[in-house]
């Protein structure tokens, strides 16, 4: 991912309490179907802002994968982990997006939040997320609107919604037309 990886120096930004505001995980989950009993992968967990919700909404029968490429971010992960009454259906597992530590169709959806822009080979990405994710399964990618001004990555790191669209369409997946969540990120669903 190079140059473009988030700084876990910068780690606090994620746990920021204004971003229930202008990044609400109740509207990305609710607008994914997450289900219960449901594997997801959140790739790119950081330090589990979607990740936690996520397995409240799956439930103990269900589990969420947690992966990221910094072992750093996972460390933190379960340190809030630990913190907190966190779920126990969070698996924390070190991986990178375009070579996921998932066996094939394990999954019934996968999240990529705030991950697109750091990517290197988003069609790579997209073709794995294929594999990991079961017929008839979901992927979402959530990230930042083209458009300043902060909160975010710099404007030239961020990637329109429909250009992350036709990369999912090239690697198989019948994308969503993008939605907004909050006054600064897309979304994008794709079955």
């Amino acid at each position: 991912m190079g140059e473009r990886l988030f700084d876990p120096v910068k780690s606090d930004k994620l746990e920021d309490p204004q971003r229930v505001h202008w990044l609400p995980s109740s509207a990305v989950l609710g607008r994914m179907g997450v289900e219960r009993g449901w594997t997801i992968a959140d790739v790119g967990a950081g330090t589990g802002y979607f990740a936690r919700p996520l397995a409240e909404a799956v439930g103990p029968e269900g589990r969420v994968l947690a992966i990221d490429v910094q072992r750093e971010m996972l460390a933190r992960l379960l340190v809030k982990l630990a913190e907190t009454e966190a779920p126990s259906n969070i698996l924390p597992l070190p991986g990178d997006a375009d070579a996921l530590p998932i066996a094939d169709d394990a999954c019934d959806a996968l999240l990529l939040a705030n991950l697109w822009h750091e990517l290197e080979n988003g069609p790579k990405v997209a073709r794995e997320a294929r594999r990991v994710v079961r017929p008839g399964g979901r992927m979402a990618v959530l990230d930042w609107e083209p458009v300043e001004p902060p909160p975010g990555p710099p404007l030239d790191h961020r990637v329109s919604a429909d250009a992350a669209r036709d990369v999912l369409a090239a690697a198989g997946w019948v994308p969503s037309a993008p939605s907004r969540v909050g006054p600064y990120s897309w979304l994008l669903l794709a079955d």
